[in-house]
């Protein structure tokens, strides 16, 4: 049977697409990149916030006409909408056949089987699952970054707003060897650059292994080029694991560390149990690890505006924390209110313009720091690795490569065609507050330190 998968939300979601696919082609099911062409679709889903589910119920009604046509057989929600909504998605919406939460990935070609022996709908919310520490087969593909690499599942924060905990359980960490095993297989593949993930990645531990041992670990695998590791949570980082990103070669100068808000208060209404003075502490200590003159470290977040409560001083203390940190690049969100969460219940719910406008206000002042902190590369040279080829119409062939600490080079045709995996050494020569572009430095000159503005 002919499947295609649509993942929504978090990189948790890719991998489990990734998990499934690879099950699912194991059974003898055959992947496609063509709606029209699946007998079977999955939309593997987000519920982190309103806008994430509004998206999944519109694609539904988007794929009902294939229903109609009688080309696509059966359609599944899976992930942590499936988990929230579980039957209430069956009542409302009579044409959908499977919904399952993230912990029943390990079971999707059993659910398959019953849906093709006429069972319908076919629902799973167990929720947590017991295989979780399994090597699901990787499915035959071309080779495309980011390449995930889940070494825990679950999170125990419980944060006032978010849905996650009660979606996914609580934490489990894999076994080191296991996941060894996996990363290993992934570079026979011919991946050079594995991104490590986890609702709450650092807070891995098994046995006396803990998060920067594992990076240590994996550090040591041969033909393994690039590490890199999401989402972290203050709490959890240790000066040890921010040694260790500096003197693991293998693991790339790049800390994703939310702070949701730089409020003290709105901190701990959001039950985050760090202050601003504590964040404000890690992030000194990350930066004051890297010395190098040219291409440093990134340091990125996410940040919450409009929780329950939020007054303008407290959204103020925001910006002056985005100041003083001045990070590379943030994803910047709206509060949006989770059912069972206890912040939805929470009075003073702040109203939509109110949230909107500081929304904007955020955005445009990292842009301004994000754009400042790139012209400041202009100029400089670094390694890249070509993760996206494009052709443009005018420009001709476009390459996306990543440096290792995180940010997006674009080469616009340069003379040399590249492949997906290359890795080389660019001159950075102009900026956007969201991108760089470049040249590649094939004949190894040193790079002419220029003047900004």
């Amino acid at each position: 049977m002919k499947y295609y998968i649509q993942s929504f939300g978090c990189q948790m979601n890719v991998y489990d697409a990734k998990s499934m696919m690879g099950l699912l082609n194991e059974a003898g099911h055959e992947s496609t990149s063509h709606l029209e062409e699946a007998e079977l679709i999955l939309l593997n889903t987000c519920a982190i916030r309103e806008g994430a589910e509004q998206r999944v119920r519109g694609r539904i009604g988007q794929l009902k006409k294939y229903k109609d046509r009688g080309s696509l057989k059966y359609l599944g929600v899976c992930g942590c909408m499936g988990q929230k909504e579980g039957e209430r998605l069956t009542r409302d919406v009579p044409f959908l056949d499977l919904v399952m939460g993230p912990g029943a990935i390990g079971s999707i070609v059993r659910l398959v089987d019953a849906l093709e022996r006429g069972n319908r709908p076919v629902l799973d919310l167990h929720g947590i699952d017991d295989d979780f520490d399994e090597v699901y087969p990787v499915a035959d593909e071309e080779i495309v970054y980011p390449r995930f690499l889940s070494i825990m599942k679950g999170c125990d924060k419980k944060c006032t707003y978010c849905i996650v905990p009660y979606t996914r359980g609580p934490e489990r960490s894999r076994d080191p060897q296991i996941l060894l095993q996996e990363a290993e297989s992934l570079v026979q593949k011919g991946y050079k650059e594995i991104t490590l993930i986890g609702q709450t990645v650092n807070s891995y531990h098994f046995g006396d292994v803990h998060f920067p041992k594992l990076l240590e670990m994996v550090n040591q695998i041969a033909g393994l080029k690039r590490i890199r590791f999401a989402t972290s949570h203050p709490n959890s980082v240790t000066h040890e694991m921010l040694d260790a990103i500096a003197t693991l070669d293998h693991v790339c100068e790049h800390l994703h560390l939310p702070v949701q808000s730089g409020s003290n208060r709105v901190l701990a209404e959001m039950d985050r149990n760090y202050t601003r003075e504590d964040y404000l502490e890690i992030t000194r200590y990350f930066r004051s690890r890297f010395k190098a003159p040219l291409i440093q470290s990134t340091l990125t977040t996410d940040i919450i505006v409009g929780f329950p409560g939020e007054t303008e001083e407290d959204f103020e203390q925001t910006l002056d924390l985005i100041r003083s940190v001045r990070f590379d690049g943030a994803f910047m969100f709206k509060y949006s209110p989770r059912r069972g969460t206890p912040a939805a219940e929470m009075e003073n719910q702040v109203d939509d313009f109110t949230k909107a406008r500081r929304l904007e206000r955020l955005i445009q002042l990292q842009q301004q720091i994000a754009g400042e902190n790139n012209r400041w590369l202009i100029g400089q040279k670094a390694e890249v690795m070509v993760e996206r080829v494009s052709h443009h119409p005018k420009q001709g062939r476009v390459y996306e490569a990543r440096l290792r600490t995180g940010r997006i080079v674009k080469l616009i045709n340069p003379e040399i065609e590249y492949r997906v995996g290359d890795m080389f050494d660019v001159i950075i020569t102009d900026c956007s507050s969201y991108s760089l572009y470049g040249n590649p430095d094939h004949d190894g000159s040193n790079p002419k330190q220029l003047e900004i503005a």
